[in-house]
């Protein structure tokens, strides 16, 4: 294939209709696009990236949470010649920050955005003096609007640029910088020859099938899945990271389902599934037709990699389909791949693994024995060497620093010539940081002098969690050092905390639990230990040596220490004496703590954020609360209430929590106020007639039809898997709080019988009068809704249902025609919104009953 521009090959699919991308959004919901319409799309918003003023050359920073916004728009900017910089979607501070530092990096920078940036960008502003550099952003903010909407404007699709193969085809920002932010230049020759190298090494061909549910910011995930796969024209499945992160077995369910071929994972992604895994709801599972699953991006184990294909072969997966594969945001991504078959393990002593020495093998089993998979020989266009300290090889079966150079290597890093230097030595081959050997041609990963921490398949840098670290008083500034330790027996990596500290060892451990919570709070990521150290290595130049650190703690050193630490705090938690629970639902939250957590002793009023869950722990135990207290409390609530007693109170409370609808933030004004609006629409009588013909053939009311049509329309436009709706219709004036978890729908039908189904078996303690509104708590969310649907006659004047709802849907049931009056505040929501909001209800509706209007 003689294309030389990522351009090219994407329009080179502009007729392929029986192939493209398939977005599973949920286990029964699933969305097809054709390789032919993601280039319609593609040109229809180049056109509104140029009608926004961007130019060829321009960068665009992606915020976009929806997986196919943002494909649709990173070949928007392909062919337009604007520049992508996919970085993760500013969700807490330090991500705002980076958002923050990558801004001030670029020339001239837009943001492209689907969600809640500009009010979070306000309050960051404010909290930290950048006023005047976010109102700078505020202009440049190209809201995404789903590309299915109906439109007002006519559509125009953009001008396509001329692309010669050394310009810059995107920018990648490491996934875990926040404070010194770097961004790798990579061309359009760099990607063409790095996924061309990367076909040729795992022997893609048309007839495979790819599935993905990593993150498209990263490069495993957007150019060795989605644009390797693409090359070759292949059907391909993208899941959202956070599906996988709530159903992690739907993974290899949808595997099977659609006969995948190639897989790709992380090696935390191993053990998570199979802590998830339960062989009695996976029986009828067939991976026979997986090829490869390739394994990269953070450090391999061995252990965990033969485990999860033992546990899979029952299931047809072969022993021989983990590919191990070795690359860096400098290499493009692909830096070598392993052989599909059986893996090939170096067992030594970790004593003697030093730069520039002969390793030694023992024993397996051996006191001190680590393992390490070799990860392949280099890929095309990718030269590889090993160095010693001066940047002179070494030869084979000698560790050192592992060097590349090649077509597919990046030139350097993007406005900063300080770190391009650095990394580059004197006859031009880039430092990967990375320490290793090789064996007739073939790498070994043993270790890595870049500091960087592997957590859940996201690069974490030490010295972002040192510097939020020192926020607090009692941490000053540089006296905190932060390293990753590496855990064979979970093949994972965990964070450990050292702070200077010269006092005695009791009037330390307070700082421990302050520690934990702050870091848990501000980047949910949690620390496995805290500990005192009276001197924390240094270079001759004043800089840290965290992998002295790392190495002290692994051989042992502070194993006493930690075990006295963590001997005091349980000491202190039974002197203060663990406060029991006060009824059943007490009880229920301790248990879940301990056991998604694996906490013993858990109190009501402790405080559980001193415990340090990160994101993954939280989401667990806010899916076995809402399983034992459906729509109880909401995911926020865990952070804003940090105790058992705290979080039993919101659930007895009879006050009902639903779950805030987010939305894209063009729905919404800057500026709030109050202001009551409606808009009235008719649903004619053609329309009505065959939505009763189906509600008949259903045994359902029309108005649940109606409703569960109304709760489709906002899971469309929103990112969560799940709608809570309150309705009302009927003859009694009470309010129902409907949950619809659209992963749980395969087809229309299913989803009305389930809104029918939670409206006949409500528990009494569950639906209201409309007189007891007030028991209603309402959103601080930014950027979301609480949806009402009814019947009008239920409602009265004095109700004042907008002190309560956002969006309301009533309905006057008049016979032939249905009448509808949607009511809202129009100081929060704009009114054009809205009323294309209602459009496309009408339309779905239309849809519905007549298919064959698609």
């Amino acid at each position: 294939m003689s294309m030389d521009n990522l351009a090219q090959l994407f329009n080179s699919l502009g007729s392929v209709t029986d192939r493209g991308i398939t977005f599973l959004n949920g286990s029964k919901e699933e969305k097809v696009v054709s390789y032919q319409s993601l280039l319609q799309s593609a040109k229809i918003r180049l056109g509104e990236l140029q009608a926004f003023g961007m130019q060829p050359g321009n960068e665009l920073i992606f915020q976009l949470n929806s997986e196919e916004e943002f494909i649709v728009t990173f070949w928007a900017c392909t062919l337009g010649k604007i520049i992508p910089v996919p970085i993760t979607v500013g969700g807490n501070q330090e991500q705002r920050m980076k958002l923050y530092n990558v801004w001030k990096t670029l020339n001239h920078p837009f943001i492209a955005a689907d969600q809640d940036l500009t009010e979070s960008l306000d309050k960051f502003a404010r909290k930290n003096g950048l006023e005047e550099v976010v109102r700078e952003m505020h202009a440049r903010i190209f809201i995404v609007e789903d590309i299915s909407n109906v439109r007002e404007e006519p559509i125009v699709e953009g001008i396509e640029a001329n692309i010669q193969p050394d310009d810059i085809a995107f920018i990648q920002f490491s996934s875990g910088s926040t404070g010194q932010t770097k961004g790798v230049v990579i061309t359009h020759r760099n990607v063409m020859i790095n996924i061309q190298a990367m076909n040729i090494a795992t022997q893609i061909s048309s007839n495979d099938r790819s599935l993905s549910w990593l993150p498209l910011t990263h490069d495993m995930g957007l150019i060795a899945f989605h644009l390797t796969s693409t090359f070759q024209g292949l059907q391909q499945f993208i899941m959202p990271t956070s599906l996988f992160i709530r159903h992690p077995t739907l993974w290899l369910t949808k595997t099977s389902e659609h006969r995948v071929t190639q897989l790709y994972a992380p090696n935390f992604a191993y053990k998570y599934f199979l802590d998830s895994y339960n062989p009695l709801t996976f029986s009828s599972t067939d991976l026979s037709s997986v090829r490869f699953i390739m394994n990269g991006a953070e450090p391999i184990s061995p252990a965990l990699c033969f485990n999860f294909l033992e546990a899979m072969s029952p299931y047809g997966l072969a022993s021989n389909t983990m590919l191990t594969a070795y690359g860096l945001a400098e290499a493009t991504v692909g830096v070598s791949f392993g052989n599909v078959g059986d893996l090939t393990c170096y067992v030594l002593d970790r004593r003697y693994l030093e730069t520039g020495k002969p390793f030694i093998e023992v024993e397996p089993g051996s006191e001190h024995a680590v393992s390490f998979v070799e990860v392949g020989k280099p890929v095309q266009y990718c030269d590889v060497r090993i160095c010693d300290d001066d940047d002179k090889p070494v030869e084979e079966l000698v560790l050192g620093s592992i060097q590349i150079k090649g077509l597919s290597v990046t030139s350097g890093y993007y406005n900063n010539a300080a770190a391009t230097e650095k990394a580059s030595t004197a006859d031009g081959w880039i430092r990967t940081g990375d320490i290793g050997f090789m064996n007739d041609g073939a790498i070994v990963i043993t270790g890595r002098t870049k500091d960087i921490i592997f957590i859940n398949g996201q690069n974490v840098y030490p010295h972002d969690i040192e510097r939020v670290t020192e926020e607090l008083e009692q941490f000053d500034l540089g006296k905190v050092a932060v390293c990753g330790v590496y855990n064979p027996l979970t093949g994972s990596e965990s964070v450990v905390m050292f702070v200077l500290y010269k006092k005695d060892l009791p009037s330390f451990v307070p700082r421990v639990g302050e520690a934990k919570a702050h870091i848990q709070q501000r980047m949910g990521i949690e620390l496995k230990s805290v500990l005192p150290i009276k001197q924390i290595p240094k270079t001759t130049s004043g800089k840290f040596q965290r992998y002295r650190l790392q190495e002290r703690y692994q051989a042992g050193e502070f194993s006493e220490m930690e075990q006295s630490i963590q001997s005091m705090l349980s000491h202190k938690h039974e002197i203060k004496e663990v406060q029991p629970a006060r009824d059943h639902i007490e009880q229920k939250l301790i248990e879940i703590v301990e056991s998604v957590a694996g906490l013993r002793n858990v109190g009501v009023t402790d405080n559980l954020a001193e415990a340090g869950f990160d994101s993954l722990k939280v989401t667990q135990i806010h899916q076995a609360i809402d399983e034992a207290f459906p729509g109880k409390m909401a995911i926020s609530s865990l952070y804003s209430h940090t105790s058992i007693v705290s979080w039993g109170n919101l659930i007895r409370q009879d006050r009902v929590e639903p779950e805030p609808v987010r939305m894209d933030r063009s729905f919404f004004h800057a500026d709030r106020g109050y202001e009551a609006l409606s808009y009235q629409f008719t649903l004619p009588a053609s329309l009505v007639q065959d939505m009763r013909l189906i509600a008949q053939s259903e045994a359902i009311s029309i108005h649940v039809l109606a409703s569960a049509m109304y709760a489709y329309l906002l899971h469309t436009l929103s990112d969560q898997p799940s709608i809570d709706m309150h309705v009302s219709y009927g003859t009694a004036r009470m309010i129902t709080p409907v949950r619809l978890n659209f992963d749980q729908y395969k087809t229309m039908k299913e989803l009305f019988q389930n809104v029918h189904q939670q409206i006949i078996t409500v528990p009494s303690d569950r639906a209201f009068p409309v007189e007891q509104m007030s028991q209603i708590r309402t959103s601080t969310t930014e950027w979301a809704i609480i949806p009402l649907y009814g019947e009008q006659h239920l409602f009265k004047a004095s109700d004042d249902i907008l002190n309560y709802y956002d969006l309301i849907i009533l309905v006057s049931d008049e016979g032939d025609i249905l009448q509808c009056n949607c009511r809202f505040n129009g100081r929060k929501l704009k009114q054009s919104r809205v009323k294309r909001l209602i459009a496309n209800y009408v339309r779905g509706l239309q849809l519905l009953v007549q298919p064959e209007l698609k």
